[in-house]
């Protein structure tokens, strides 16, 4: 059975991973996860919620051992066609098309919980397998270097730092039902289409299952600010290397 417990958020360290300077949008929540997902024992708990509304392209969330996703990445189940037998554990999906989630809590039929064995101490990669109607595109959790443009796509969410839940769609409100609950989240677009919100799968990992990750996404009021800076910075090179440059 799925548990979450307040004792999580004792071990958690708040902190931030880094944001790009050059990074266009205004919601840019640090790249996610960097660090790899380790098991703490035998059984890992994972329960799926969905994903924000506005979310359109269908999804499936899987979990691999690192000879499995070696064994697929081998097979080329990861190219834009899918090889149609990947090794692994799949979760849960979502079909095509922009619609509430009905496994948030409330929904019907709510959140979907899913058990499976693995081997203490070892790596769980999880995925996002992305439905784009015209072909498959995938992103996973651990090195950035998995996905095709190098950047983390699996974010965390504490709840200490969004007490009212996942923000919605670029920072604007909240993914409802999601107050009070520690979830991670998928970003399912490549670099320079994304809004990085990282809300279009989202699913939690019991806490007996893993250590909690120490990188989580930033406030968006945090955001704010260092993007404000980083503008101000950017702006203040911009008038130097115009006084540098020799008139016409």
């Amino acid at each position: 059975m799925f548990r979450i417990s307040a004792t999580i958020a004792i071990t958690v360290v708040a902190t931030a991973a880094p944001l790009r300077a050059d990074h266009p949008k205004a919601f840019a929540p640090g790249f996610g996860l960097a660090t790899p997902i380790y098991a703490l024992g035998n059984v890992v708990d994972v329960t799926y919620y969905g994903w924000e509304e506005t979310t359109v392209y269908g999804h499936t969330l899987w979990a691999f051992t690192a000879a499995q996703y070696a064994a697929n990445l081998g097979a080329n189940c990861f190219d834009w066609d899918s090889c149609g037998d990947v090794l692994g554990t799949s979760v849960a999906t979502k079909p095509f098309g922009a619609a509430v989630s009905p496994n948030l809590p409330g929904g019907n039929p709510g959140p979907l919980a899913t058990q499976f064995n693995w081997i203490s101490g070892t790596e769980i990669i999880f995925a996002i397998m992305v439905d784009q109607q015209d072909g498959f595109n995938w992103f996973f959790s651990g090195s950035p270097a998995r996905n095709g443009d190098g950047l983390a796509h699996l974010a965390y969410f504490d709840p200490i730092l969004y007490p009212d839940g996942v923000p919605g769609n670029q920072g604007v409100g909240v993914v409802p039902q999601t107050a009070g609950l520690y979830l991670f989240g998928f970003e399912d677009v490549h670099y320079e289409h994304s809004d990085w919100d990282f809300d279009n799968l989202l699913f939690a990992i019991d806490h007996d299952s893993i250590d909690p990750p120490s990188e989580t996404v930033p406030e968006p009021a945090t955001m704010a600010l260092v993007a404000t800076g980083l503008s101000g910075i950017a702006a203040l090179r911009r008038r130097k290397g115009r006084q540098a440059s020799p008139r016409s």
